[in-house]
């Protein structure tokens, strides 16, 4: 159904009557541009009203205009009415019309509505109402798939959050595979029906032909995903190439030196703060014993200069000199013999004088003094030389270790600089480990899809052998064998039919998917997007799988444009796509790449875009203005005290 125009009276914000037309062709894009509360949102309710009887969004309003009631007499009648002009596949016009006509009853309230709902179809000659609307809204435009072609942007990133069963009953709704498979549902309920009466007379038989169908049922089912392991084997197969090859183009094991460089920084920083910390010690030692190390030399020197005194036998002394002095002066010897000048004994004791030091007069006090210097030194607890040697000696040796780590990092640098980022190789690495693990998954599978179908081919041969000899050995009704034949064809054809659709639907939109995915987001990290069996859709990036609600919701809202339009495009119904607020929390560049795609993906499509100034700007408005057939502004405007909103 193609919408042709919408036209709107005394539907909340719009007096009206408000029409306007909808683009379709070449340039099928048509935007309402409008501010927040002019009355978008409420035009996607006035279209989803109009043909469902419902709103999208609950509003705690009436439905009707607050202008047009405050103005109207008591007991005067409040006609709500939207209608939507449209053409179906045959080209004809079709007009629907919903109307509800409340009552004013006194200055507060109305009465319960009149609802009214209409078809009528011009088919050229003239003009043919609807019996059953509902039915045929249904068929051309089911309300189960509204929210695949109205929707609000903003909200679009809770799309994947659905239970997986109803997106996937959407897509078969969608693509109209479910009239197959209703279609076979149907056949085997008849076939069923048909056993079940050969049960009846000739239960042997109808157990094996009942057995038979349930293993024919089996092996197709497990013939369909052994065909899809495989094709994912060859899948991750390929995959695992190409990301080998890459990967050799970094070396046998590029992380290895990035490894070897962080285990040699950790080792340098750790060599700097042992350097530090005897550099603290070292300060703390020589702050603590100032005292001492700045009297050691002292101390030294006058235990040195002592041992010297020993060592000449000054200290202690024989005698002192002053003493030797007194005996010359008195002329008198030690054992009170008198001397004379010329006497041997004058002159010993003159030869003894001279050639003792003068140190011995205070030898004594000397004595003392090295008594008290050798009790300190012995008890002095740094050999100050020593210590400071061995610290220097080792400061030095960690200086060394420092400089030949720095050497070996920056020898590392070098590696590096000519290879790719430590992050690159590393999600690179993780892919690949990610894709084995996928293919190892597939493989065991594979093994036990073979098992299963060997054993269940062996069991249908049987089934066969003795089904065959039961019907020799039995009479059958003609009638019964003729109905079960003629429905186990059409089941088979059908089954074939239903799986091949499947299978091309499935394929044909995760390609799709990717396709505009990649269109619409910059970053190449996003591999591919995966749709499985159940139609969970997830990312494939360089760190593996992701679920499609992981990512930002800018991501997601992209994501879901893409889903959603490819999904358009495989779709059995003519839909226009309605979208409010289509930007949503987008970043500047989807936000551009939107511009340009969307209308190219949805080319055969019409696409009606309710969205703010800001939304409808810059490159976006410039990239896809080409597209654009018509363009609506929603002006409020100020009527009485009332908002009012206009269509211009």
């Amino acid at each position: 159904m193609i919408l042709k125009s919408v036209k709107i009276q005394n539907y909340r914000v719009y007096r009206g009557p408000e029409e306007f037309e909808i683009a379709s062709g070449d340039k099928n894009v048509t935007v309402i541009q409008g501010t927040n509360d002019a009355g978008k949102t409420t035009m996607l309710n006035a279209i989803t009203w109009c043909l469902y009887g419902k709103e999208r969004t609950h509003k705690d309003q009436e439905l009707y205009n607050s202008y047009t009631f405050d103005h109207s007499e008591i007991y005067e009648e409040i006609p709500v009415i939207v209608e939507l002009k449209m053409e179906d596949s045959d080209g004809c016009e079709v007009t629907i019309t919903r109307t509800s006509t409340f009552t004013k009853i006194d200055n507060e309230k109305c009465g319960a509505p009149e609802n009214d709902f209409k078809i009528i179809k011009d088919n050229g000659n003239n003009d043919v109402f609807i019996n059953s609307p509902n039915d045929y809204i249904n068929a051309h435009l089911p309300v189960s798939l509204k929210d695949y072609f109205i929707f609000d942007g903003e909200q679009l990133t809770e799309f994947f959050s659905k239970n997986n069963g109803s997106i996937k009953e959407d897509v078969f709704n969608l693509s109209q595979v479910n009239l197959v498979k209703k279609s076979i549902d149907h056949v085997k309920t008849r076939l069923n029906d048909f056993i079940t009466e050969e049960r009846k007379k000739q239960p042997k038989l109808a157990k094996l032909r009942k057995d038979k169908l349930d293993c024919e049922d089996r092996l197709r089912n497990n013939k369909k995903e052994l065909a899809e392991t495989k094709s994912n084997i060859t899948f991750y197969e390929n995959k695992l190439n190409k990301l080998m090859d890459e990967f050799k183009n970094y070396g046998d094991n590029p992380l290895e030196i990035y490894e070897e460089r962080d285990k040699l920084k950790n080792e340098l920083t750790q060599r700097r703060k042992e350097l530090s910390c005897k550099k603290i010690d070292y300060k703390k030692m020589l702050v603590d014993n100032f005292s001492k190390i700045y009297g050691y030399p002292i101390l030294k020197e006058i235990t040195d200069k002592g041992q010297q005194l020993k060592d000449d036998k000054y200290i202690p002394a024989p005698y002192r000199k002053d003493f030797l002095k007194s005996l010359l002066d008195d002329m008198v010897c030690i054992c009170g013999k008198q001397l004379t000048k010329d006497s041997p004994e004058y002159k010993k004791i003159k030869e003894l004088y001279e050639d003792t030091n003068d140190i011995t007069d205070i030898s004594e006090d000397i004595n003392k003094l090295l008594g008290k210097v050798e009790a300190i030194m012995s008890n002095y607890p740094l050999n100050y030389k020593d210590v400071d040697d061995d610290i220097d000696d080792e400061i030095l040796e960690i200086e060394e270790e420092i400089s030949r780590l720095e050497t070996k990092i920056n020898e590392k640098d070098s590696e590096i600089k000519n290879s790719a980022s430590r992050e690159e190789i590393h999600n690179l690495d993780n892919e690949i480990a990610n894709i084995e693990n996928y293919k190892d998954e597939e493989h065991t599978k594979k093994g036990r899809l073979e098992t299963k179908i060997e054993d269940d081919n062996s069991l249908l041969v049987k089934l066969k052998n003795e089904l065959k000899k039961q019907s020799n050995e039995q009479e059958v009704i003609n009638d019964l064998k003729i109905k079960i034949k003629f429905c186990e064809e059409v089941k088979s054809s059908l089954d074939f039919l239903y799986d091949n659709m499947v299978v091309k639907i499935h394929n044909k939109l995760q390609d799709l998917t990717t396709e505009e995915f990649k269109a619409y987001h910059w970053k190449d990290s996003y591999k591919q997007i995966v749709i499985d069996d159940n139609f969970n859709v997830k990312f494939i990036k360089n760190e593996g799988e992701v679920s499609a609600t992981d990512p930002s919701a800018g991501t997601q809202l992209a994501l879901a444009y893409s889903f959603i339009t490819a999904l358009n495009n495989l779709s059995g119904f003519e839909l226009p796509l309605i979208v409010d607020t289509p930007l949503g929390r987008l970043d500047d560049p989807i936000r551009d790449n939107l511009g340009e795609y969307l209308p190219k993906y949805t080319k055969n499509k019409q696409l009606i875009l309710l969205a703010t100034e800001n939304e409808y700007s810059g490159n976006f408005k410039n990239n896809i203005l080409k597209y654009v057939g018509n363009s609506y502004k929603l002006d409020v405007i100020d009527e009485e005290g009332y908002d009012i909103t206009k269509v211009i």
